[in-house]
């Protein structure tokens, strides 16, 4: 899985987290993770910019993509052409981090699922 690029999250606690960005066709570790599909545009002077589509958190990131779909089918579900992922061990942190990462972000997507 080829990176894309680094991409710095705010929560609505000013935290900034450092998500790794990837394309969809990349495959991901098994690992708990906090995700984020998001609308990527193709990088200029300044580097690409992503719109939050969907925010998620999974103690087996590969088994959650795997049991929705796949990750292609966030491109047709949520308008996505990004998934970018920070992996987090501790279960409680992860939960910790996609609240605060929900109260910042419109995510119209969280709430229709």
């Amino acid at each position: 899985m080829a990176k894309l690029a680094d991409v710095l999250f705010e929560g609505s606690s000013f935290t900034k987290y450092c998500f790794g960005a990837y394309t969809l066709d990349s495959e991901f570790d098994n690992g708990g993770a906090v995700y984020i599909f998001t609308r990527r545009t193709k990088p200029g002077t300044f580097g690409g910019t992503h719109v939050v589509r969907y925010i998620g958190q999974s103690e087996s990131l590969s088994d959650e993509l795997n049991a929705n779909g796949g990750p292609a089918v966030a491109e047709s579900r949520f308008d996505a052409n990004c998934l970018c992922v920070m992996y987090e061990k501790d279960s409680e942190i992860r939960a910790s981090i996609e609240k605060d990462l929900l109260k910042h972000h419109i995510t119209p997507f969280n709430q229709q699922t």
